[in-house]
């Protein structure tokens, strides 16, 4: 599953879930394939996530909840890219 990745992504619900779900940046980090600090950027909206990110970031926190989706992590609909 492939996202097209909106420029102006904001983390605010990313944020809300790891910390709902008492995920650390580390743990986030480490189950993504990713750097602590580019977690870092990520949530802080320095970075966006490529793709490949996107798709990381929501088969590992879909590991603490099967039903979450796209929209509950970044907060608006996505686009599937072709």
């Amino acid at each position: 599953m492939n996202y097209l990745v909106n420029q102006e992504l904001t983390m605010t619900d990313l944020k809300s879930f790891i910390e709902t779900n008492q995920i650390s940046q580390r743990e986030l980090a480490e189950g993504v394939g990713i750097s602590a600090a580019g977690v870092s950027w990520i949530l802080s909206g320095k970075n966006n996530p490529s793709k490949e990110s996107i798709d990381a970031i929501l088969t590992f926190c879909r590991k603490h909840d099967p039903d979450v989706t796209y929209e509950d992590l970044f907060g608006e609909p996505h686009q599937k890219a072709s």
